[in-house]
């Protein structure tokens, strides 16, 4: 349109009136285009500095970190790869290192050489693909971090290890669990070590490693001999094996049996077993076995004897294999089978069976009188009781359903030779074959008599009873505790706001709270399986996040917040300790199914609310929000001042360098200024115009 006036200009004259009125628009956008070249020449020089001297981070560390200020130089800038590979072996390695830390990276198999040929990469938290573009994560992506201390979003995703010789506590949970988004995965430089199979993060010093395979280790133990009941003083053989099936080494195996009370181990141990007093009737024997890698086995042998005042009609021992696996986690594997012997007690006196006739008979003269078993019918034996066993031998008699259970009849008492088996259960034939065993399954929780006649080649029947078995069946354990929580509005002393009708007082999930408003929290454990729990401790409720914002409040109304009060009673939690951000409580006598147990605790925000910087290398601390997670989370939103406001929305934006910032700005300056110099020369002709106009020229 400008183009237009100017060149119609000369055909009619009427039109200079329309050319004072750009020319008056072009004063006016001259001020704004001037201002703009100003402020944006003052970004200019900011930046500039902030590239000349980098900003020191407030709190460039975290509780979390391995290595203190991660592989950063002080003003929180990543360092270059041969720099971050020379700074990470001397926290390893050097003069200076930090205690653990080496015997840490060798345990997960990380030496100098390892570190020295590591590679600068990147990897992201989880598989999002419109988050992971530039990212070398390995193919299962699943990757998990270790950090010293708990995380304070859930600490339940937790797992604590140790490393062997080491007294420190250290912490492995997903990567993915720092993520600040729930759909958008988080992207960290890394050195690379191991061709990916180890990552160092550069912000913190932290290992990430990938989900290792699973170690499957499994135990067994059996009797070599003998092969039948025992008696007090008998020897026993017993073999026992450790294998790891798994792809994965297991370390700190250990091998412990604990010996039933009627048994004692005879030393000297072979194998290096020693010898440890379990408890005031049972001993243990302990092997250490080391490292156990994948597809290895360790076997040992134990001989034992039954001691003299052996009690019962039954000796089952089985033996445990404790462990460490890759991620750092401990574990106890049972052996099974359970290896069980008959044990037969002898009477103290025998009168009436002639071949194991007492030396001390006082007549001498009935031996030479015993023609009787010359004179005996052979086919008019006298049968003897027998007994019903399980083909299987098993310490009890209660069997978890559904069961199948082979049952075996003993007849080697008799002369005769059996011919045909009838098995009853509860007093209904359910077998009669030739076929001595029976396989019987089990589906309802009962009580069963299993009892078999056996018929003989001279047409002898047995008498069921004398063969029978008592069998009850019992509904398979489940070991079954839900946990929820819950959190409402209790009081508000903001005058603009009131719990009556306020939606809060129902649920503050995903809701804000200013300061000073009360919060109830309610914890809810209840037994949804059929086991009775005895003396049960309920689980700990972590609640370091929410302190970060709040205090709690004691039975009195007063906050709980002072150090030396972490370790008082709260009575508002029937019992419950808080100490280091975390509530503990003591046992409950009894939690038996169906059972509900519920906890109240009280929290109060802070006034002032804290204006602390989130940290560094740990987004989840003064992040404006308080996450809580028993079982379920609860994220309650922090009304923040306005400074911590500012900080949030700057951690939305693009996460650029300050070298790339400088760059993007000065092409901004160079539109400013182009658009200025524009404008002014538009200026220029327009006045140009008009002077040429008025005057005639």
């Amino acid at each position: 349109m400008f183009k237009k006036i100017v060149s119609n200009l000369p055909y009619s004259p009427s039109l200079l009136s329309q050319v004072g009125f750009y020319i008056q628009r072009l004063k006016k956008e001259n001020i704004t285009r001037k201002l703009g070249l100003i402020f944006a020449g003052l970004t200019l020089v900011v930046q500039f500095l902030v590239v000349v001297v980098s900003p020191v981070p407030s709190i460039a560390s975290d509780a979390n970190d391995l290595i203190r200020g991660g592989l950063r130089t002080a003003g929180g800038q990543d360092l270059s790869e041969s720099a971050a590979k020379d700074a990470l072996t001397s926290a390893v390695y050097g003069a200076n290192a930090t205690p653990g830390l080496q015997e840490l990276f060798e345990f997960y198999g990380i030496s100098r050489e390892d570190i020295a040929s590591s590679r600068e990469t990147y990897i992201c938290s989880k598989e999002e693909p419109s988050a992971t573009r530039g990212c070398n994560n390995p193919d299962d992506r699943n990757l998990r971090s270790i950090g010293r201390d708990r995380n304070t979003r859930d600490p339940s995703a937790d797992v604590r290890f140790t490393v062997p010789g080491r007294s420190e506590s250290y912490y492995h949970r997903p990567l993915h669990i720092w993520d600040s988004s729930s759909t958008q995965a988080s992207k960290y430089k890394a050195l690379s070590i191991d061709g990916g199979r180890i990552y160092v993060l550069y912000s913190c010093g932290n290992i990430v490693f990938r989900e290792p395979p699973e170690t499957n280790i499994t135990t067994d133990k059996r009797i070599v001999s003998p092969s039948g009941p025992v008696e007090p003083g008998d020897i026993l053989n017993f073999q026992l094996s450790v294998a790891n099936n798994g792809n994965s080494p297991a370390y700190n195996v250990k091998l412990v049996d604990r010996l039933n009370p009627n048994l004692r181990p005879l030393t000297p141990i072979t194998e290096g077993g020693t010898p440890l007093e379990h408890n005031q009737d049972q001993v243990k024997v302990e092997w250490i076995i080391g490292t156990l890698g994948p597809n290895e086995q360790a076997i040992r042998n134990l001989r034992v004897y039954v001691i003299e005042d052996a009690e019962g009609e039954i000796i089952c021992n089985r033996s445990d294999a404790h462990y460490i696996d890759q991620a750092g986690a401990s574990d106890t594997e049972h052996s099974e089978p359970v290896a069980c012997v008959d044990l037969e007690i002898p009477p103290e006196v025998v009168t009436s069976t002639p071949i194991h006739r007492p030396e001390r008979e006082p007549d001498p003269e009935p031996e030479p009188q015993q023609p009787e078993p010359e004179n005996v019918p052979e086919s008019e034996p006298e049968p003897e009781p027998i007994c019903l066993y399980l083909a299987a031998q098993s310490a009890s008699s209660e069997f978890t359903i559904p069961v199948s259970i082979t049952f075996k009849p003993t007849f080697e008492e008799y002369s005769l030779t059996p011919v045909r088996f009838k098995y009853f259960v509860d007093n209904e034939v359910v077998q009669d074959s030739p076929d001595q065993n029976l396989t019987w399954s089990f589906e309802d929780v009962d009580t069963y008599q299993v009892a078999v006649q056996i018929r003989f080649s001279d047409g002898t029947v047995t008498n069921k009873s004398d063969c029978s078995l008592e069998i009850t069946t019992i509904e398979a354990p489940n070991e079954r505790i839900d946990q929820s929580k819950s959190a409402r509005l209790l009081a508000s002393f903001n005058p603009i706001r009131t719990v009556a009708g306020d939606p809060r007082s129902d649920s503050l999930h995903q809701q804000t709270v200013g300061a000073d408003e009360i919060i109830e929290y309610r914890l809810t454990v209840q037994n949804s399986g059929n086991v009775e729990y005895e003396d049960y401790t309920l689980p700990n409720e972590y609640v370091s996040d929410v302190l970060e914002y709040a205090d709690v409040i004691s039975g009195s109304g007063e906050r709980v917040s002072e150090p030396e009060a972490y370790n008082s009673e709260i009575s508002l939690l029937g019992g419950g300790k808080l100490n280091d951000g975390v509530i503990t409580w003591s046992s409950e006598d009894k939690l038996e199914p169906g059972e509900t147990i519920e906890k109240l605790f009280f929290v109060q925000i802070k006034n002032p609310i804290p204006e602390t910087n989130q940290v560094a290398s740990n987004p989840l601390r003064y992040d404006c929000q308080i996450d809580n997670t028993y079982s379920n989370t609860i994220s309650i939103k922090i009304d923040c001042p306005v400074e911590k406001q500012v900080e949030q929305t700057i951690q939305g934006l693009p996460n650029t360098g300050a070298g790339q910032s400088f760059s993007l700005l000065v092409l901004v300056v160079g539109v400013s200024v182009f658009l200025y110099q524009r404008n002014k020369l538009l200026s220029t002709e327009l006045s140009i115009i008009k002077q040429h106009e008025i005057n005639g020229v």
